[in-house]
């Protein structure tokens, strides 16, 4: 018995130098291996080196011609100019805006210097000298995050869930944004305020117009409505501008009627009880007012520029000698390894039929 007792530790003492003996093995391991990469690493760098050191005069010579044939290209293009407006569409126009810029756009691209004139209103001449009408949506994340809020607020618990901000971005159409940035490019530097009002130009379906009018008429009635409470108001400012003499001079015969201390606005019935409170009403009412102009402003015009093209355009040169010199680099180094690589084939065919 007391055999077992004394051999059980000594069992438990050589568990624990393997274990020990183990993770040892296994941290050599890793380091080996890390060891290993480093020095792969290494060679490569010092391969890469001695191929630059060998062979520096003939990369030299390969940028200084790519640099020279790239300033030779870029002195031969012509500048042109650039000028970009932000237009935010209107009762759900934005499929069409798209459409139509970029058919001006594929008109510009092939050349179709007469189809172009006609449809901006410019002269054959001066269609031919644009280069590209590009329309991109502008990505306000502020205004995004506020619509995915409300998509939030009215989307199904589980829907939810799945969605988050990223995925709602990734889902929205070209169509989806509320504001559009159009760019054009020319050779002319002060056509684009002649084309603006041609580019935002749309025309209206039925429909559309209907929606429009009805739109402004309600804005129209509710600014009279809110112009018949603010007189009102002022009835009632009259009123106790009265009374307050009258309570000065100790006099109670007349006061203000109760249907005039009292109006509607809408279904809310207002009730104001005195001049500093009908003061405020009177501020929000006008308030109401500013905010109705300005969505009366929007619907206005289907498509409203935020923005407009500047008068003369931004003049913008492409310089592509920075891509010779590398394109030739490139080439340089492509040629010398397949050089390396038939020499080294040649010198295995020797040492082969040598053996033989």
């Amino acid at each position: 018995m007391s055999k077992d007792l004394q051999e059980q530790p000594k069992s438990e003492e050589v568990d624990i130098i393997q274990i020990f003996n183990l993770i040892g093995n296994a941290f050599k391991s890793f380091f080996n291996f890390l060891l290993s990469i480093l020095e792969y690493i290494f060679k490569i760098i010092i391969i890469l080196s001695l191929f630059i050191k060998r062979n520096l005069i003939v990369l030299v010579i390969a940028a200084v011609v790519g640099f020279i044939g790239g300033y030779i290209s870029d002195s031969y293009k012509e500048s042109f100019y650039t000028s970009t407006m932000i237009v935010e569409p209107s009762f759900n126009s934005n499929n069409q805006l798209i459409e139509n810029i970029r058919l001006y756009g594929q008109l510009s691209k092939s050349k179709d210097s007469i189809t172009l004139s006609r449809m901006l209103g410019v002269t054959p001449s001066e269609a031919s000298k644009i280069d590209g009408i590009i329309i991109k949506p502008v990505d306000n994340r502020n205004e995004l995050l506020r619509d995915y809020n409300e998509f939030v607020k009215n989307a199904d618990t589980t829907l939810v869930n799945t969605i988050n901000f990223e995925d709602y971005l990734g889902n929205l159409s070209a169509s989806s944004y509320k504001l559009y940035a159009i760019t054009v490019h020319s050779k002319e530097r002060g056509i684009f305020t002649k084309i603006q009002d041609k580019l935002t130009a749309i025309s209206l379906s039925n429909y559309t117009k209907k929606l429009q009018e009805v739109e402004l008429n309600n804005l129209d009635k509710q600014i009279e409505d809110i112009g018949a409470s603010l007189k009102k108001i002022e009835e009632l400012r009259t009123d106790y501008k009265q009374l307050m003499l009258q309570e000065a001079s100790g006099s109670s015969e007349a006061k203000p009627s109760t249907s005039a201390n009292s109006f509607y606005f809408g279904s809310e019935k207002i009730r104001p009880t005195n001049e500093l409170e009908l003061f405020k009403i009177e501020e929000s009412y006008r308030s109401k007012i500013d905010k109705i102009n300005v969505s009366k402003a929007k619907k206005t015009n289907v498509i409203n520029v935020v923005s407009g093209f500047q008068e003369l355009g931004t003049r913008v040169k492409e310089t592509h000698k920075t891509w010779y010199v590398l394109g030739a680099l490139a080439i340089t180094i492509l040629f010398l390894l397949l050089k390396q690589f038939n020499a080294y084939l040649i010198q295995y065919e020797k040492k082969r039929t040598s053996k033989k």
